[in-house]
């Protein structure tokens, strides 16, 4: 491994800690409350810590020792927290660490950070066990722990000693071979040709050559490519390479588009897709509908099965759309699902060569089962 490892998650990046997160650092592991909750966080934290940390980092990475990341924000680039595993060779397992700036308590971070690092762990560095401690009065380090699947091994008495105070702490492990149970090797998805969704009045299939000519009398109607990421075909033979890319992206398992269709009658009503993101387990949806049926809530009921799909049988843990943002009928579609603004994106759509903003929006499994 040559290059500082980058891991992404929903909503943090996990990179090699710059000398700019000084800042940060003094702010957020400086608190009386960050340090009396880790087992090695010095209190008062000064720049000397800082910088400490930052080349332990550099170095651990180097002699392949330590692998520590600082937590940062997508959204804002900001250092939020640390976290990393210290390796032990000889034995061939690691123990996990980490600290949360305290605005960002009780938000999930830790959690998600903590999904990654062991992924890295035993998938990228191939450990045979990961284990971490938390201090007993800091329980809800613990559950960060338990979220992730790692189990209790037990209480260990006066373990450490912060100030003069001999502290106990709670130790978890987790395996390899627990965390492949857990998190088994996802199979490609395969689905025949006949695969369709049903909901109360639409029939979602796998497309055909049958419908090209209504996809091609939709990119007739004014205004209707404005918010699509293609251009508007010159010739309706234009449209049959697209529909081979979709073909094909069902054999790879890489993103599904589905035909619309009336229930009763086949009428051809739009389209549909979710496909795969760079993330792991989080997947993204895109749809259309012909312009003679807009303003009829297919959609919503189209996507409310999608989202379905997506999180019981594709077991989805976060699905995404974006929408170019004067498109109030997309907002609505996807408002009344459940997915909610996470993100302004300026540069979001290229069109006719000039870039249209657009709102990303999302939902996780979590907020999907409460609706």
């Amino acid at each position: 491994m040559k290059n500082y490892p980058i891991l992404k998650t929903n909503r943090l990046s996990l990179e090699q800690p710059r000398i700019t997160d000084i800042p940060n650092l003094l702010q957020y592991a400086g608190h009386k409350k960050v340090a009396a909750t880790t087992l090695n966080m010095p209190h008062p934290y000064q720049e000397e810590h800082a910088i400490f940390w930052l080349n332990m980092a550099n170095d651990g990475f180097q002699s392949k020792s330590k692998y520590i990341f600082g937590i940062r924000l997508k959204e804002t680039d900001e250092l939020i927290g640390g976290m990393g595993l210290h390796l032990t060779p000889q034995y061939n397992r690691a123990e996990l660490g980490y600290w949360i700036g305290l605005p960002f308590w009780n938000k999930g971070y830790a959690t998600e950070a903590a999904s990654a690092i062991l992924k890295f762990g035993f998938e990228t560095l191939k450990i045979n066990k990961i284990f971490a401690t938390h201090l007993v009065e800091n329980p809800s380090s613990g559950k960060v722990m338990i979220k992730n699947g790692m189990i209790k091994e037990g209480e260990l008495k006066d373990h450490i000693k912060k100030g003069e105070v001999y502290q106990s702490v709670f130790q978890y492990r987790l395996t390899k071979r627990e965390y492949e149970a857990i998190n088994p090797k996802q199979q490609p998805i395969s689905l025949s040709k006949s695969f369709t969704i049903e909901s109360e009045n639409l029939r979602l299939r796998i497309p055909s050559k049958a419908d090209i000519p209504h996809i091609f009398s939709a990119t007739r109607i004014a205004g209707f490519n404005d918010g699509m990421a293609w251009e508007a075909p010159k010739t309706i033979a234009e449209l049959d390479a697209p529909l081979q890319r979709s073909l094909e992206s069902w054999k790879t398992g890489d993103g599904l588009t589905f035909t619309i269709e009336e229930k009763e009658n086949r009428f051809f009503l739009g389209r549909i897709s979710i496909r795969k993101t760079k993330i792991e387990k989080v997947w993204n949806i895109g749809f259309f509908t012909h312009p003679s049926h807009q303003g009829k809530g297919i959609m919503t009921e189209a996507v409310k099965s999608v989202l379905h799909f997506g999180f019981t049988h594709l077991k989805a843990i976060r699905i995404e759309a974006a929408y170019a943002i004067w498109n109030k009928g997309s907002e609505k579609v996807l408002h009344n699902n459940g997915l909610q603004f996470y993100k302004y994106i300026e540069k979001g759509l290229l069109k006719n060569g000039k870039w249209v903003a657009e709102n990303a929006v999302a939902i996780d499994y979590e907020d999907w089962l409460k609706n």
